[in-house]
């Protein structure tokens, strides 16, 4: 695993798979509830993709931050 900004994690050594994702989609959750307040943006773009259960790439999420 790979700690960016603020120690938060931001990438797997693997790309997930379908038996992963739901793993996955609760793992983006835990990195966004933990970004600090300048991340809003971020956070809430994240999580409205989430809650339209949309497929959220943890490289692009990475690129992000």
């Amino acid at each position: 695993m790979i700690r960016g900004y603020h120690g938060v994690l931001v990438g797997l050594e693997a790309i997930p798979t379908d038996e992963t994702a739901s793993y996955c989609n609760e793992l983006i959750m835990h990195i966004l509830y933990h970004l600090p307040s300048e991340y809003d943006n971020i956070n809430d773009q994240y999580m409205k993709d989430l809650d339209d259960e949309k497929e959220i790439e943890l490289e692009d999420l990475r690129a992000d931050l």
